[in-house]
């Protein structure tokens, strides 16, 4: 039986995490989302977390622990480090997304100004991890 996808996004601003949630809802609306406000809770939720999520989307610039920081200790940890984690930024300087992906990020992705092309850009990254599981979702 197909299962739904179950997404953490960690952002510490309000209206990103509102227009994701939108996006998701779009996209398809069993897909479970969990939030968290910073890299710290983030962990901490990854952590105690009895099921892991399937995908983790995380902002760059966030309080306490930074995306970036997140990530490292999200590869460095033997029970998440096999966990696809797409960076989620406003940045998009070349140095950025290449410190990104040797830091092992899955993915990066610039939050795009247009609804409609962020949702394709989500609904992508989503398709491509439902190729390699089955999911209820696309």
């Amino acid at each position: 039986m197909d299962k739904a996808i179950c997404v953490l996004y960690a952002d510490d601003d309000a209206d990103d995490i509102e227009l994701f949630q939108e996006i998701l809802r779009d996209i398809d609306r069993s897909i479970v989302v969990l939030f968290a406000s910073d890299g710290l809770q983030a962990l901490r939720m990854l952590r105690e977390a009895n099921v892991l999520p399937d995908i983790v989307f995380l902002d760059i610039n966030m309080p306490l622990i930074n995306g970036k920081e997140c990530l490292s200790e999200i590869r460095r940890d033997h029970t998440l480090k096999a966990l696809p984690v797409v960076m989620y930024s406003t940045a998009n300087a070349e140095q950025e997304v290449k410190d990104c992906f040797e830091l092992g990020a899955s993915d990066y992705l610039c939050k795009a100004t247009h609804y409609a092309k962020l949702r394709e850009d989500i609904e992508s990254i989503l398709r491509n991890l439902r190729s390699t599981h089955t999911y209820k979702l696309l």
